[in-house]
């Protein structure tokens, strides 16, 4: 039973696919409602049109696959549930990184690492401050291959 006044856990994966799929939304609508009302209120609408599909094009595949992560993250239950300390923490190609976490997969101890959701710097969801040196209750996902972070059961985390 959850306690009054506390707040929910929400897994970093979830919080960096909502992010980015705020931010996607926010830029594509940006671009592509002055190019609609454009296209359809110029004579000339056919350059519109042109700029028009370009954008969505750029944008629409990327909103959808953000999206699909987003509804994937939700709905997991990871298995193997275990508590970890949150230590090694090993940099990716992006400007984000994760944890690599030794786990007891099966009977078997493997080197699992979380997905590169987690920001190093003050900008960005996840940073990392709130999550390095921290106990906690870690799910694998096998399909992914991937540790989902389900919940810090030492200190609370900062607001972001």
């Amino acid at each position: 039973m959850e306690e009054i006044g506390k707040k929910k856990f929400i897994k970093p994966e979830v919080k960096y696919y909502q992010f980015g799929l705020t931010i996607l939304s926010v830029a594509a609508s940006v671009m592509l409602f002055p190019l609609f009302f454009l296209m359809i209120g110029n004579e000339d609408g056919n350059l519109y049109i042109g700029a028009f599909a370009i954008c969505a094009m750029i944008f629409i595949p990327i909103i959808i696959y953000y999206g699909y992560r987003l509804v994937y993250f939700v709905r997991l239950n990871p298995t193997n549930l275990q508590k970890v300390k949150l230590e090694k923490v090993v940099s990716s190609y992006s400007r984000y990184v994760c944890f690599a976490l030794v786990m007891d997969i099966d009977g078997v101890k493997k080197e699992v690492r979380t997905l590169p959701v987690f920001s190093p710097i003050l900008m960005g969801v996840n940073l990392i401050d709130n999550f390095s040196q921290k106990t906690a209750i870690v799910g694998y996902d096998a399909e992914k291959d991937i540790a989902v972070i389900v919940e810090i059961v030492d200190n609370e985390i900062k607001e972001e």
